[in-house]
């Protein structure tokens, strides 16, 4: 599961740029979420150095651990979301069991929206730096980078040339 799972089927590799883009609702936090769970659980099991790092600009931290402890436990996240959820002491222990876990994954998320993609840059280096390889790295909403240009097109040129020098850079 994870990059792992689609690097070994073949559909990416190491030091490619991957940019999901759809309507909202379409699923693309969850496929970036899934794919780095999934990568950090590898590295774990596999006790690699290295690290997975997740930016993102629009939700919380903490919104974001609970989006995957509910993958990993299967309790619906959108019924957590609006409240919905089975109020049931085993779909809650088995959340804060998931949790708990995903606490001791090789994931780091910076979750300041005021990030630019130039110190994405800086801090995707630092984390290699200090935790060997960085084995993915999943930004959420792209055009939410503070990055300033003329122009809103170079804008955005600018912030997939950075992401692409940081898979480049990194192996991520």
């Amino acid at each position: 599961c994870g990059m792992p799972g689609v690097v070994s089927a073949g559909i990416t590799a190491r030091e490619s740029l991957v940019i999901l883009s759809g309507l909202s609702g379409m699923g693309k936090t969850s496929a970036m979420l899934q794919m780095g769970l999934g990568t950090a659980i590898k590295i774990k099991e596999s006790n690699l150095p290295g690290i997975v790092a997740i930016s993102e600009l629009e939700m919380r931290k903490w919104k974001l651990t609970r989006r995957m402890a509910c993958m990993l436990s299967g309790v619906n996240y959108k019924n957590v979301e609006q409240g919905r959820y089975s109020r049931d002491s085993k779909e809650i222990a088995a959340m804060l069991l998931a949790g708990e876990f995903i606490d001791t994954l090789p994931i780091y998320i910076n979750d300041d929206n005021s990030q630019t993609s130039a110190s994405l840059i800086f801090a995707a280096d630092a984390l290699a730096l200090q935790h060997g390889a960085l084995w993915y790295l999943g930004s959420d909403y792209l055009e939410l980078f503070k990055d300033v240009n003329n122009s809103e097109e170079l804008r955005v040129a600018t912030i997939g040339r950075n992401h692409h020098a940081i898979s480049r850079r990194t192996g991520a």
